[in-house]
């Protein structure tokens, strides 16, 4: 099966810089790699330009329009028969396309969903989301890094080292699993997420793999969602209804590298994700709230309830065992415009 990367990007050249040094060491030749540039940095053509001697790569622009946009940009433009959509901050293993290739080739009706893991390539002090275990993890690694870390940014390893031997290098980053690949959830209802109600919440694109003319029959990526989260969600829910399933692969893997989620102190872009993700999410619910499902799922969100209990209740009114939502999970009156505010 020939697969179409789909990469947006916006204003991460240098994190673009390591994705396309791993996509090098791909073990699968029939791809090719879409870049759309969202606008923003003027360094992505530079950066795309650099592997075009070892990479099938094409460099699309446009004035910045959203993830959204880009991503159907990138899909208008792609001939594969499959569409795998990454990220410009992600670092593919080299049997990422075969092992989504191979899982598609199973079914017909199936999306592949990929296992996340993270990544430092760049270390920006007071600017990356990290925790405790990172940084026993780097230092275990390499006791002198407990000397920089508080001093200086700087690279653990080059994007070229990275395009000489990934397998060298890759150890020298990782971080291991991202909590992102729900886990729990997998080992409870297996890979092929058997009796699992919200199959869409893993349609994460930093790593998912659909048919390229299955995601176009539905209409491609909501434009109306702004700034970050739930595009996505959106898409898979979609995809969903029209009968895909979703099946994770674990063995196509990918790092996500660290990165800055915004231009100011990570304090201030935290809160202004949160706003984000809130007003997104809502839309989501807005739009899809006749589903009990969806209704359970934003419950969930409000962490109103867990979300194996949210999975029973859905289990109950298929089975015929309950007739309708308990009356706390009820679906709520429309959100007004202008509303939708809040954090996480």
């Amino acid at each position: 099966m020939t697969v179409s990367v789909i990469i947006p990007t916006y204003r991460k050249s240098r994190y673009l810089d390591y994705s396309l040094a791993a996509f090098t060491h791909q073990l699968d030749g029939e791809f090719e790699i879409i870049v759309v540039d969202d606008g923003g940095d003027p360094d992505n053509r530079r950066t795309v330009e650099k592997y075009r001697r070892d990479l099938p790569v094409t460099y699309l622009r446009q004035e910045h329009s959203g993830r959204s946009a880009a991503r159907n940009r990138g899909l208008a433009a792609a001939s594969g028969e499959l569409a795998l959509f990454s990220d410009d901050c992600m670092i593919a293993d080299p049997e990422l396309i075969r092992q989504h290739a191979a899982a598609m080739e199973k079914a017909d009706h199936i999306a592949s969903v990929g296992w996340k893991c993270r990544a430092l390539t760049c270390w920006l002090r007071g600017r990356l989301l990290t925790i405790e275990s990172d940084f026993l993890t780097l230092i275990a690694r390499d006791p002198a890094l407990a000397a920089r870390l508080p001093c200086e940014d700087f690279h653990l390893i080059e994007p070229e080292q990275l395009a000489a031997d990934y397998q060298k290098w890759l150890p020298f980053i990782d971080l291991g699993d991202d909590v992102i690949n729900y886990a729990g959830l997998v080992a409870r209802f297996s890979p092929t997420l058997d009796d699992f109600k919200f199959p869409w919440m893993f349609a994460l694109t930093g790593n998912l793999c659909v048919r390229r003319r299955q995601a176009l029959d539905v209409g491609g990526f909501c434009e109306d969602y702004k700034g970050w989260g739930m595009e996505d969600i959106d898409l898979g829910y979609r995809l969903h209804r029209d009968g895909i399933r979703f099946v994770v692969s674990a063995q196509a893997r990918s790092h996500h590298q660290l990165h800055p989620i915004g231009q100011d102190d990570i304090a201030r872009d935290q809160r202004l994700r949160g706003i984000e993700l809130v007003r997104n999410f809502r839309l989501f619910y807005e739009k899809y709230r006749q589903d009990p499902a969806i209704c359970m799922h934003w419950c969930y969100f409000r962490q109103k309830v867990n979300l194996f209990d949210a999975n029973q209740i859905i289990l109950d009114i298929e089975a015929g065992r309950r007739q309708d939502l308990p009356e706390e999970f009820q679906p709520s009156e429309p959100v007004r415009s202008g509303s939708a505010s809040g954090s996480r």
